[in-house]
Parts: structure tokens; C-alpha cells; sequence
């Protein structure tokens, strides 16, 4: 689970450092993260795990 996080965290980190530039291409913020999750995800290099459980709700819901 914290192999999941510290790989989404690094992806928003380095998004918020280029996102400037790509407000002058096609490209949205939109675009870019369902490509990402693609990329990384099970249709790609299946590197994130996607599953969401209960232990992860409950973690999501303390940090509201």
C-alpha cells in the first residue's frame, strides 16, 4: 500500500513542477493523470495496485 502512495506521491509531485508548461499544449491534467494510471496500472506496466479495500476507505475517510 505505501509502495502505491510514495509512486502517486512522486507522480503529483513532479505534475505540480511541469504543469505550467503543459497549459500551452494539447494536454490536459486530465489527460495526463488517466494516462499515467494507465501506463502504471494493470492494462500497462502494472506496477500500481488499484484495489481498494476497506483498511484503505477507512484511511481515506480519516484524513478528510
Amino acid at each position: 500500500m505505501y509502495e502505491n502512495l510514495a509512486i502517486l506521491a512522486i507522480f503529483v509531485f513532479v505534475y505540480s513542477i511541469v504543469c505550467g508548461g503543459l497549459k500551452r499544449t494539447l494536454f490536459s491534467g486530465a489527460i495526463i493523470f488517466t494516462a499515467f494510471g494507465i501506463f502504471f496500472g494493470p492494462l500497462g506496466l502494472d506496477i500500481l495496485d488499484l484495489q481498494v479495500d476497506a483498511e484503505l476507505l477507512k484511511t481515506l475517510r480519516i484524513h478528510q
